[in-house]
């Protein structure tokens, strides 16, 4: 598969137009810390994937939280990565679920804002070291490791699934 170009977008079905809400479905709610949803999601314990763990403390733990249904592709990109650079590079995993809001900033309502992060659907990805020129590469594994929709966002990859809300399950 050749690499993603900055600014493209890529659904598993191989569209280049196909919008995220379209190939993986739109946001449904925001997983509140401590609710039943939020003990849902679960903490990625890979050792070989670095999580960047920028937020202080409750949240730094965040960046681990995803919904079960990440687990299978993250697993299987991280061991693309390892194939594709032979050690050179660390994936390295920078946002998941998002109980802070960081996400959809172009929205000044809070009220208003959705990202699938504040489900634990989305991820965004690199490398370590940073390396700005590999992330085409990156996006284009993390769509043969089998996310749904994946976007180059020039600083950064970011990858999102198709699952069942946890939202719904409570």
């Amino acid at each position: 598969m050749n690499d993603l170009p900055p600014g493209l977008h890529l659904s598993a079905s191989g569209s280049y137009t196909q919008t995220q809400t379209e190939a993986v479905g739109p946001p449904l709610c925001r997983i509140e810390r401590g609710s039943c949803a939020y003990h849902l999601l679960v903490g990625n314990l890979d050792g070989s994937i670095i999580f960047q763990g920028e937020e202080e403390p409750p949240y730094d733990g965040e960046d681990s939280l995803m919904h079960p249904a990440m687990l299978l592709p993250l697993a299987r990109l991280n061991e693309l990565v390892k194939a594709e650079w032979g050690g050179a590079y660390q994936l390295r995993v920078t946002d998941t679920y998002d109980s802070l809001l960081e996400h959809h900033l172009s929205q000044p309502d809070l009220s208003r804002r959705a990202s699938l992060h504040f489900e634990g659907r989305a991820i965004d990805l690199t490398l370590w070291p940073r390396d700005l020129s590999q992330y085409g590469r990156l996006c284009a594994l993390a769509h043969c490791a089998g996310f749904g929709w994946v976007h180059n966002e020039g600083n950064h990859c970011h990858a999102a699934i198709e699952a069942e809300s946890l939202c719904g399950r409570c």
